[in-house]
């Protein structure tokens, strides 16, 4: 459904859906607070059937008008995208984060890629009454990263993460492009969570022998 953080295997909210296979669409809806006296409405739209495709829209009422205040969508190729929610922050609002991956399917030619993964965290402006792009690193909400190890190759890291396939399936293989924790030149088994409970649930569930560690990405201030 391309809703919730990337640790979150199943989205718990109502859904429409019409269409079979390659004419399939589903779309969802939740409310979020921009502000304590504004609410905007993030609707995630999903498309095809083998190959499935996300877009996520921000709709915002300023003054009694519909406004999209926001847009996400997933490129070509293997991608996926997912917006997950804050929890309510000191001043009332929530912000939101937008996760835009690409998985390099291990075949032709591709064992020696990395994924890639791009976060952005969002928040409104009210003064100017735009939603503005936050630094990861300046995000309000703690955002953490799982490290299941520290590989010199794609390939090694591939080959470890399918001898634990069954706890590391929310896991991506990262250089230092997409995760500044990881050495120039050295690739990670890694994901990226702003759910503190699903990151102790992800470790936990994996072998002791990875030991993940869990990385701040963000000083909330």
């Amino acid at each position: 459904m391309g809703v919730g953080d990337p640790l979150q295997r199943k989205w718990e909210g109502s859904a429409w859906q019409v269409g079979e296979e390659n004419q399939n669409v589903t779309v969802t809806a939740r409310s979020i607070a921009l502000t304590p006296q504004l609410n905007g409405v993030l609707v995630h739209q999903t498309a095809g059937f083998e190959h499935v495709k996300r877009r996520h829209y921000l709709f915002v009422a300023i003054g009694r008008k519909l406004a999209l205040a926001w847009k996400g969508s997933e490129g070509d190729g293997p991608t996926w995208s997912k917006v997950e929610v804050s929890e309510p922050l000191p001043d009332g609002g929530q912000s939101f984060f937008f996760f835009n991956g690409f998985m390099y399917p291990a075949e032709n030619g591709a064992e020696d890629e990395p994924d890639s993964l791009e976060v952005a965290s969002y928040r409104w402006n009210a003064q100017k009454s735009v939603i503005e792009s936050v630094p990861m690193r300046e995000s309000s909400s703690s955002i953490v990263a799982l490290i299941a190890g520290i590989y010199d190759t794609v390939a090694e890291a591939r080959k470890a993460m399918r001898s634990h396939s069954d706890c590391l399936r929310e896991f991506l293989i990262l250089s230092a492009d997409s995760l500044p924790q990881v050495p120039k030149g050295k690739v990670a088994i890694a994901a990226i969570s702003t759910k503190a409970n699903l990151a102790e649930s992800a470790v936990a569930e994996c072998a002791p022998a990875l030991r993940i560690q869990v990385e701040k990405l963000s000083a909330p201030r």
